[in-house]
Parts: C-alpha cells; structure tokens; sequence
C-alpha cells in the first residue's frame, strides 16, 4: 500500500494544518502521553528578499531569523528539543520536539548558530548524490527556468507536483530536454548542496546528525522494491564513508512510503523513519517508521505558530 505525499496548502497554513492534524493511529492514544513533534525545514534563507528571488524553488520560505525565533518560542513555552532517537525514548512530563531539515542543501549551515546558542540538537537528512555530484535539485532548476521563461509561479508548482509522479531520472531528463544540459548546475549559492567536505565539517557538530534522504531524492514508491532499495542503501554507504557514522533514521523523499519501502529501510539499517503526515506523535503508541512530521510555514510569525504547536502536544486543539 502506497501512503504519504503533502497536500499544497490552498488556506492559510495553521488552517489548513488544522484539516489534516493527526494525533498517533490511534485515537484512542491516552491523553496524558506525552507529545511528540518532529518539525521538518528545508531551505535557510538570509531574508525575506532572498526567499524571493525566484532562482530556486521558495520552499516554505524560511528565513534564518525565524528559524531561530521559532526555535526559541518551542524552548519558551516548556517544548523539550532532542535529538530523534533520544526524543523517540522520552518519557519527560513536558512535550518533546525534534528539528529536521531534508535535502542537504549548503544554506543549512546557517542553523548552526542558533543551534549552537540555544543547546539544539537537529537531523539534517541529505540526499547524498547531489552533494556527490554538485548537482541542483530539479524542482530548483525547473522553477528558476520556468520563472525566466515567464510562467507564473502557480503554474510551476503545479508542473512541479506532476513530476513528483515519475523516477527521478525521468524528471531529470525533461527538465534537461527542455532548458539545456546545464540546467542542473547550480546557480550560485542560493541553491546549491553542501560540498563533501563542507558536509563532513559540518557534521562535527555534536548538535548536527545526518540522516537518509536517498541518493538521488527519490521518491521511492515510484520504484520497484529492488530499485528503492538501491537508492537507501547507496545513501547509507555515502554518508558512512564521509562521517564514519552510521544513519538510522530516514526522511522519505516527499513522504511517500509503502510496505516494500520500509522493509527496505529496515534492511539498510535504519530504524526511524519520517513521514510528512502533519500531526502530533504520541510516545506511548509510537510507529518508529512512519513518523507525522510537520513541515513548517514562513507564516504567520514565529511565535505565533510555536504557540499553537505547544497547544497541540499539550493535547489542546492546534
């Protein structure tokens, strides 16, 4: 059975949170479990003007500024922040969160500094070939060429989620068709991965843990079973090589998942795997391999949304 793939939100962001909150599988899940949140970033933009660009996909447009206001606001209103697998084993009165970011891009480095200053633990999960390669991600390539071309924005996203649809090699293919071999190169640092040795240097951090995102950002139920578990286990040997540790925990690539998927994860290693289902996870009725996750808005203000998600694992309405 096939599961997972975000929804684009069409109303404001903590409403339409609100349509598709989950609390564990079981609604039956005592009130008095403690909360698990587990907060999925991407992109690390210096500003409001940088996010909006239109060289690269926008993301959720995140600032470094509200990260770090976010993250302060979860420690403010008595959020405990650990890293996955400790968070995973809590049994503390309070609310646990975690921080996840997914594709490896280079901007990520920018977290370090809050992490650093408030005591935060986060899991970076790379997609391991485009830092091998030097590669842009091609829904990046796809929204910079389109946008040059004149296509609106709302169009491209659309295209963008129609791709999702096909193996990745597929889509590389018709974004190279289309705007030239060099499509996939990146522009400048404004969307670009970590190198290797960036990557390696930041992972020196006692507050930083990699994690899988395949090889290539696949997203894996566009494959057979033998080919989604070439693209986990070729991650797995890529950032054991570079760091000498050995991930256990996977974002699935747009959080799409299925049976054969996990059993794969599984086999490579891995123990705790994210999906992008947005709800609160339960400690007490934990499944470790299809994790909700939520992906947070550049909107409203920081505070506001650390405020409504401490509510939410509090066991309060979102």
């Amino acid at each position: 059975m096939r599961h997972g793939g975000p929804t684009e939100p069409t109303l404001s962001y903590l409403h339409w949170l609100r349509t598709r909150w989950r609390v564990g599988r079981d609604a039956r899940s005592s009130p008095h479990s403690t909360g698990l949140l587990i907060f999925a970033f991407h992109r690390l933009f210096e500003d409001r003007r940088d996010a909006l660009r239109n060289t690269c996909h926008p993301h959720q447009g995140i600032t470094v500024g509200f990260f770090r206001e976010f993250v302060e606001a979860l420690l403010d209103h008595g959020i405990v922040i650990q890293d996955l697998p400790t968070a995973l084993k809590s049994r503390t009165a309070a609310p646990v969160a975690a921080i996840t970011f997914d594709d490896g891009y280079a901007d990520n480095a920018r977290a370090l500094p809050a992490l650093e200053r408030l005591n935060v633990p986060a899991t970076f999960f790379i997609s391991t070939g485009h830092v091998r390669m030097q590669k842009a991600f091609w829904w990046d390539a796809l929204f910079r060429e389109a946008s040059r071309a004149g296509i609106p924005p709302r169009v491209v996203l659309e295209e963008i989620r129609e791709m999702k649809r096909l193996p990745v090699e597929e889509i590389e293919s018709r974004v190279t068709a289309r705007y030239g071999a060099r499509a996939l190169e990146p522009l400048d640092d404004t969307d670009r991965p970590f190198t290797p040795d960036e990557l390696v240097r930041f992972a020196q951090s006692p507050l930083v843990t990699l994690g899988n995102h395949t090889r290539n950002h696949a997203i894996l139920v566009n494959y057979d079973r033998a080919g989604a578990g070439a693209q986990i286990r070729a991650a797995q040997q890529d950032l054991i090589g570079w760091t000498g540790r050995v991930p256990v925990a996977i974002a699935y690539p747009n959080g799409e998942f299925d049976d054969g998927t996990i059993a794969e994860a599984r086999a490579a290693g891995l123990q705790i795997g994210l999906t992008v289902r947005p709800g609160l996870n339960t400690l007490d009725r934990l499944e470790p391999m299809t994790l909700s996750r939520v992906t947070v808005g550049g909107a409203p203000a920081a505070g506001q949304q650390a405020a409504a998600f401490a509510r939410a694992a509090r066991g309060n309405p979102l």
